[in-house]
């Protein structure tokens, strides 16, 4: 029997473009394939100048947790906007409408989790 592996390395996990949000993408860490139940963990990625979503707000079905490990944007929600730098990290709540955007010359990237293998993506205005 083959044993289980617990440990990710974040440099061999593709990097997948969001179809719906341009120079974003994301690199799954921790999901299903390695056994999770009830956890899903990543490594988003913004190009300069890039925003996720594209245009509007995003809301899901579950709380989010985003850390920023490098780069400077800044994190909208709808009455207010946060800078973005390393070492900041946000709680957003389920049903509350947000949006990262990459505001500087280098990648921005964040750790997220869902406490969900699966969270629902609403893009609203």
């Amino acid at each position: 029997m083959k044993q289980r592996e617990y440990v990710v390395r974040s440099d061999v996990v593709p990097r997948v473009a969001q179809v719906t949000d341009r120079g974003v993408f994301v690199k799954s860490l921790l999901t299903e394939k390695i056994g999770t139940k009830n956890l899903y963990f990543a490594m988003g990625i913004l190009e300069p100048g890039a925003s996720a979503p594209t245009s509007g707000f995003v809301k899901h079905d579950v709380e989010e947790g985003e850390f920023c490990l490098n780069g400077h944007g800044q994190a909208a929600f709808r009455d207010k906007t946060y800078r973005i730098e390393p070492g900041m990290a946000f709680y957003i709540p389920a049903g509350v409408a947000h949006r990262f955007m990459n505001t500087a010359d280098e990648p921005l990237i964040m750790l997220y989790a869902y406490p969900a293998i699966k969270a629902e993506r609403t893009v609203v205005e």
